[in-house]
């Protein structure tokens, strides 16, 4: 016979199979973990609300750095850097627009997949990427 507990556990595990969310594989193994591991009783409403604000509000970056950077980039009035004719970035970002401490936090996430969309983002935006984000992938323009 399966308890309360196990069954929610499963039906959250059927929902992330199902959206294919993976922040919400960690809040279940962790809920997993804090059923069976712990010697005090979780509320199972505590872990219902933990893995639903998870999936609503996820974070970059622990301070809003990544965010702050992405969206000042984004923004309509941003100006497109130079590039060569092979579509090489030649400029660095300016640091009147992006400040160079934002930038830092924003490179120490630990969001692997946020970073790239943000590295990618610099060098559409037609700037070089900061040496101090490090593995992210060159992109080369496609055609003649």
């Amino acid at each position: 016979m399966r308890t309360k507990d196990q069954m929610l556990l499963e039906n959250a595990y059927e929902q992330v199979l199902k959206e294919g969310i993976g922040k919400a594989l960690g809040t279940a193994a962790l809920a997993a973990g804090m059923t069976f591991g712990s010697p005090k009783a979780v509320n199972a409403q505590d872990m219902d609300r933990a893995g639903i604000e998870s999936i609503t509000n996820p974070e970059f970056s622990p301070d809003g750095a990544v965010e702050d950077v992405m969206n000042t980039l984004s923004d309509r009035n941003f100006p497109i850097g130079e590039t060569t004719e092979d579509g090489v970035p030649i400029e660095d970002l300016p640091e009147n627009l992006v400040k160079k401490d934002t930038l830092i936090k924003a490179s120490n996430s630990k969001n692997f997949e946020i970073l790239q969309k943000l590295t990618d983002l610099i060098q559409l935006k037609g700037y070089k990427v900061p040496p101090y984000f490090k593995n992210y992938r060159v992109l080369k323009p496609v055609g003649p």
